[in-house]
C-alpha cells in the first residue's frame, strides 16, 4: 500500500434542519443529534468545529452516557473528510488484536492468516478512525499509535514495508488519562499528542437546563403540564448514567404508565429504587447523597456562573483565596469560561 495525498477538506451539506444553536455554529446540522441548549455544550461544539479542520488528533473524554460517540461522529462530519468514519473499541483487546484490526496483516503472518487482510486504517482511507475506550490500550499498542499520529506510519502484521495513512484520529475516553499518566499507566508522550484538541463533555447534573429539552425529545407526547412535573422530579436525581440513563428511565416509565397510572408516578418509583442503590441501608434517603468532591464541584460551578467566570469574585463568594480556587478548578478540570 502506498500513501495518498490528503484530499481537500470540504463542507458537507446534508439538508438537515437547523437546530437550536444555529446562530452559534457555522454548520449546526452536524450537531443536531446532540439535543442541548446548554451554553457549555454550545461552546464545546463551536470549538470542535474549528478543531476538526486542523487535522490534529481530538480527545473527547467524560462520564459514560454523555454522548461522546455522537460528538466524535460530529467531529468527523465537521472535518469534511471524504473517507469513511470507522470506530475501533480498544477495551479488552491485546496488542495483536489491536494491530490486526487497525493495521491488517500479510498472508502467513501467523497461523490462520491464509490471505492478506486490509485493516480498518486502510478502509478509512482519508476519513477518520475513532478509538473508543483509549484508556484501555495496551502499552505496546500505545507505541504503535504514537508512531501513527506522529508520522502517519504503520506496519501490517508480518510486513517489513511501511504503510501510510491520512486518516484523522479521534480518541474517546471514560477514564482520566491525566491521572493514568501520573500513575505510569498511560504514555505521557501519547497523551500530549492526543490532547492537542481535548474537550470534556459535562455530565447531565452540570447542565440541568437541558432536562426539559431532553424529556420532550424522548417523550414528545407529553403535555406542558406533564413535562413540567416530570422535570421537577428529575431535578432531584444525580444521573450517574447521564443522558443514556435518562432515556432508559423515561421510556420505561412511559411504557409502565400504559398499564395504569402516570409517567410521573412510575418515574418516581424508578428514581427511588435507583437512589436506594447509593444510599446507606436503612437511611431512608431517596436521593444519592453527594460526595465532598461533587459538592465542591457544584459550588464552584455555581459561583463561576453567578460571577460570569470572574475567579476573584467567585473566590469571594466561596470564602477562599483566588489561588485556592484556581487550584481546585485545575484539579476538577473545569473550564471557568464556559
Amino acid at each position: 500500500m502506498t500513501s495518498h495525498p490528503p484530499k481537500p477538506v470540504e463542507e458537507s451539506c446534508r439538508g438537515v434542519p437547523v437546530c437550536l444553536f444555529s446562530e452559534k455554529l457555522s454548520k449546526p446540522h452536524i450537531f443536531k443529534p446532540l439535543v442541548s441548549c446548554s451554553q457549555r455544550m454550545i461552546s464545546i461544539f463551536s470549538y470542535l468545529e474549528i478543531a476538526a479542520l486542523t487535522g490534529e488528533p481530538v480527545l473527547i473524554y467524560g462520564e459514560t452516557g454523555t454522548g461522546k460517540d455522537l460528538i466524535a461522529r460530529a467531529v468527523h462530519d465537521a472535518s469534511g473528510r471524504r473517507g469513511k468514519y470507522v470506530t475501533v473499541n480498544t477495551a479488552g483487546i491485546d496488542d495483536h488484536s489491536f494491530s490486526d484490526t487497525l493495521f491488517g496483516h500479510r498472508r502467513g503472518a501467523f497461523t490462520g492468516a491464509s490471505e492478506d487482510r486490509q485493516g480498518l486504517l486502510y478502509q478509512a482511507g482519508d476519513g477518520t478512525i475513532m478509538l473508543d475506550e483509549i484508556g484501555d490500550l495496551s502499552a505496546e499498542s500505545q507505541i504503535k499509535l504514537l508512531r501513527l499520529i506522529d508520522h502517519g506510519e504503520y506496519y501490517p502484521l508480518g510486513s517489513d514495508s511501511v504503510c501510510y495513512s491520512n486518516a484523522g484520529i479521534i480518541a474517546v475516553a471514560n477514564r482520566d488519562l491525566k491521572l493514568m499518566v501520573a500513575e505510569n499507566l498511560f504514555r505521557a508522550d501519547l497523551y500530549y499528542r492526543l490532547c492537542t484538541h481535548a474537550v470534556e463533555i459535562p455530565p447531565l447534573r452540570r447542565r440541568p437546563e437541558d432536562l426539559p429539552l431532553l424529556v420532550s425529545f424522548f417523550l414528545p407526547q407529553l403535555s406542558s403540564d406533564q413535562l413540567s412535573g416530570i422535570v421537577e422530579i428529575l431535578r432531584t436525581y444525580s444521573f450517574p448514567g447521564n443522558v443514556r440513563e435518562l432515556r432508559s428511565l423515561l421510556i420505561d416509565a412511559s411504557e409502565r404508565s400504559s398499564l395504569g397510572g402516570s409517567v410521573s408516578a412510575e418515574l418516581s418509583k424508578r428514581l427511588k429504587a435507583a437512589s436506594e442503590c447509593f444510599s446507606p441501608a436503612g437511611s431512608g434517603a431517596d436521593i444519592k447523597f453527594p460526595t465532598i468532591d461533587e459538592a465542591v464541584e457544584l459550588l464552584i460551578v455555581q459561583a463561576l456562573e453567578r460571577t460570569g467566570g470572574n475567579q476573584t469574585a467567585a473566590a469571594g463568594l466561596l470564602g477562599i483565596s483566588k489561588q485556592a480556587l484556581s487550584r481546585r478548578i485545575a484539579k476538577l478540570r473545569l473550564n471557568p469560561h464556559q
